[in-house]
């Protein structure tokens, strides 16, 4: 058994990256975009330009449906323009479940499955995020934070797991974690363009009566 301080790390360290994303994902996927679109327009990165749009588009309803790919360094949902309602509700949808993982590690001493493999995930995104950068040249949201604390909290926490005897060391947590993380991403995302589309919907009709 570990303290709880375990658990309820993985939410605070989880907190940090995402404030930074909070404030970065949207104004800095526009600035992407607009980069790539000068770029098209000197015969540079035509491919990577072709069918951008907005992230409250048709392609942002399925975010896990592409990867990098040659000339973007970045995810599908930052290829494009993510709108700022589009990234903040993917966070909060993002935040419930790990909320919900290190509450029900701090309850279980550490030895939840479901908070190991969150851990395990969210270290795994922590490589993601100076992988991102690394194939972007450049800053990503979420690349500041990640070396200086998602990934030393995800090593100290998976380590005081193992120290306790309570760390899962088997390929279903290791396969659990890793799956969950493109899972829940596609989720989370999927989810906040159906939100934001419904409530886009909802003003407008409500403009109309008006």
């Amino acid at each position: 058994m570990v303290g709880k301080s375990v658990s309820w790390g993985l939410f605070l360290a989880w907190l940090a990256n995402d404030v930074e994303e909070w404030f970065t994902m949207s104004s800095w996927s526009k600035r992407n975009a607009q980069r790539r679109r000068a770029r098209a327009a000197t015969g540079e990165d035509e491919a990577a330009v072709n069918g951008a749009g907005s992230a409250n588009g048709s392609e942002a309803a399925n975010p896990g449906a592409g990867g990098a790919t040659a000339g973007s360094g970045v995810p599908v949902w930052l290829r494009q323009e993510v709108s700022e309602a589009h990234a903040r509700t993917a966070i909060v949808l993002m935040g419930a479940l790990i909320l919900a993982a290190s509450a029900r590690g701090a309850r279980t001493g550490g030895r939840s499955p479901f908070l190991q493999s969150t851990l395990f995930g969210f270290g795994v995104h922590g490589v993601g995020h100076l992988a991102l950068t690394a194939l972007h040249r450049g800053y990503t949201p979420g690349a500041a934070t990640a070396p200086a604390i998602v990934l030393p909290y995800s090593l100290w926490a998976w380590r005081r797991l193992g120290r306790a005897g309570v760390r899962r060391d088997d390929t279903r947590t290791w396969v659990g974690g890793a799956a969950l993380l493109p899972l829940t991403l596609g989720a989370v995302h999927g989810a906040a363009h159906l939100l934001t589309r419904w409530a886009a919907k909802r003003r407008a009709a409500r403009t109309s009566a008006a």
